[in-house]
């Protein structure tokens, strides 16, 4: 089985205020014009690879957009997981409201919510970076378990949803000295397992399938 993670694609933070967007989003932006061409970016590359999904995405709508163009390019559906979410590092923050499982699968054709979604459905602050890698932890045996008929699958998140995949599924192997790429926006790292669902080989952060152009990390470009 392979697992692709993605950070999701540049969000609109125009308007949003002071707060350092750079560690955490108070609120629910749509992607900018260069972020639908990364996911679309994003799209083209999952589907010259033959991806044939399933898709599980957070359900913040930056990654339902992104998650979006990859179901319409691929012909899959996805389906939303809240676990999948941004870290809530500020206490009473998020301070939005977030959509209803109406109206994600109002909006997205492709989107499906599972059964027992609760709205609503995020995280309130303070949650640390091991408790993201908690639930993600958690999130990741449930895939490899209910998941693994399937060839493979894509997981759209966010920087600490994508870091916290990284470091529990490389807690054996990452060293003082490892160097990993930078986690642009629609970055995509693969991990395969065997059919001992033991981790055979990955790859980090991949941005090859975006022009230099078209990479940044939310509202900063790539020096």
């Amino acid at each position: 089985m392979r697992i692709y993670v993605v950070r999701h694609a540049q969000p609109n933070f125009d308007g949003i205020g002071n707060v350092d967007i750079t560690r955490f989003s108070p609120k629910d932006p749509e992607l900018t014009p260069k972020g639908i061409d990364q996911a679309k970016c994003l799209a083209e590359a999952l589907y010259a690879k033959g991806f044939n999904g399933p898709i599980l995405s957070s359900p913040y709508r930056r990654a339902l957009e992104t998650a979006h163009y990859t179901a319409e390019r691929c012909g899959v559906g996805f389906e939303v997981e809240p676990e999948f979410q941004e870290i809530a590092m500020v206490k009473g923050l998020p301070d939005f409201d977030g959509m209803t499982a109406e109206a994600i699968e109002q909006e997205f054709d492709e989107a499906s919510c599972p059964d027992g979604f609760v709205y609503p459905w995020f995280k309130r602050g303070v949650e640390t970076m091991e408790d993201v890698k908690a639930r993600i932890s958690s999130l990741l045996n449930r895939i490899l378990n209910l998941y693994s008929y399937h060839k493979e699958l894509l997981l759209v998140g966010h920087w600490a949803t994508v870091h916290a995949c990284k470091e529990v599924l490389l807690k054996n192997i990452l060293t003082e000295d490892f160097v990993e790429p930078p986690c642009w926006n629609c970055s995509l790292s693969m991990y395969e397992f065997d059919t001992e669902k033991q981790l055979s080989q990955f790859e980090l952060f991949d941005s090859s399938h975006m022009p230099d152009a078209m990479i940044t990390s939310n509202n900063y470009l790539k020096l």
